[in-house]
């Protein structure tokens, strides 16, 4: 293959500046190929020197990374003394999450990067850098996580095993969307490498990389109501509950009082509801006040009202008083910081992590 001076060039400058704030370093490249660059970087009078071998592509989706990066990982010998890289003018937030799935190192044209290679000692890892826009060919995906977009994600993720057509999910009991965004969702999931296709039925691939994403982008529960009522904790669950069903309030027991019920290792001492709009109201609190006592405060409460983003956080109750589902439970669980993340992983592991892993048996 001819040589190509001009991509060398660039390559060289990349490593050059990496490499800049460390001392002085002589970067030589030598291509094989158009899209195969080797480079050594070395320090004169020290006998330091790295060697990469960097294989680039003018784009790389989500869709292709799992792919590509796991041949390059395979080509990797744990022995050697060469970094393999990959290079590409951008490199999105989830290829770049691929990429560290599979251990690969990457660098943009930027100068973002994970360079690492463990028996080297060698860690390079640099981002936030923007010198140059890339226009992508493509348009941004739909944003999966939307609060209608989501109730697709919560159905694939409560069967994640389940093959699915894009008019199944339009037309799911949980879902209730049109086709058209069924079918915008299926496509940004397999844009975003997290689902494929087979025979025209979408399925998940890894559905904890999509729960994590998911839990990433969720949004702030607005808490809208907080009360003081006198007693314990199961109590004032338990009246407040009885409280909804006389009503004709839907509730779900939320956060901290849905994961001690599904999966007790983290007490708790204030009781969490989902309600509708039509709890909080002036007479419907007058009614919650004379029956069980809640009295509206701004500190030191033990009752709080959660608002619903959306209709999809009752779905799939389970248990009495009805509890939030564990999918559910576990989403509102990781935007709480401290014992909420340790409750998250009791309830993971006890309800979720049987079903995700289910997909990966024969």
């Amino acid at each position: 293959m001819p040589e190509n001076p001009e991509y060398e060039n660039l390559i060289s400058a990349l490593f050059r500046e990496l490499f800049a704030d460390m001392g002085e370093f002589h970067v030589s490249a030598d291509s094989d190929s158009p899209e195969q660059v080797e480079i050594l970087v070395s320090q004169p009078g020290t006998g330091t020197e790295f060697r990469f071998n960097v294989k680039s592509r003018e784009r790389v989706t989500p869709q292709i990374a799992d792919d590509l990066f796991e041949r390059i990982a395979s080509k990797k010998s744990p022995r050697g003394k060469t970094t393999f890289v990959f290079i590409a003018p951008t490199i999105s937030e989830r290829v770049a999450e691929i990429a560290r799935k599979h251990e690969v190192s990457f660098l943009d044209h930027s100068g973002n990067c994970l360079i690492a290679n463990e028996r080297l000692g060698l860690l390079l890892h640099r981002k936030g850098f923007n010198k140059k826009l890339v226009r992508s060919s493509s348009p941004p995906p739909t944003n999966v996580f939307s609060p209608k977009s989501s109730r697709i994600i919560r159905a694939m993720l409560s069967e994640p095993c389940r093959r699915w057509q894009v008019s199944e999910l339009a037309e799911h009991p949980n879902v209730g969307v049109s086709m058209g965004l069924a079918s915008k969702v299926k496509h940004a999931l397999l844009y975003l490498s997290y689902a494929k296709e087979e025979n025209q039925l979408l399925t998940l691939k890894n559905p904890r990389e999509l729960l994590e994403a998911w839990a990433k982008n969720y949004p702030k529960v607005e808490e809208p109501a907080r009360f003081f009522v006198r007693g314990e904790i199961e109590e004032i669950e338990s009246k407040v509950a009885k409280w909804c069903l006389g009503n004709n309030q839907q509730y779900a027991l939320a956060r901290m009082s849905a994961a001690w019920r599904q999966s007790p290792e983290v007490r708790y001492n204030v009781a969490n509801f989902y309600v509708r709009s039509s709890a909080i109201t002036e007479r419907a609190l007058l009614s919650l006040k004379e029956e069980c006592g809640a009295r509206p405060v701004e500190t030191g409460h033990n009752l709080v009202f959660l608002s619903p983003y959306d209709s999809s956080v009752f779905n799939d109750q389970i248990g009495e008083p009805q509890q939030t589902s564990p999918l559910q439970t576990w989403l509102d669980l990781k935007q709480m910081s401290g014992r909420g993340e340790e409750a998250a992983d009791a309830v993971f592991e006890k309800h979720l992590a049987p079903l995700f892993e289910s997909l990966q048996l024969p």
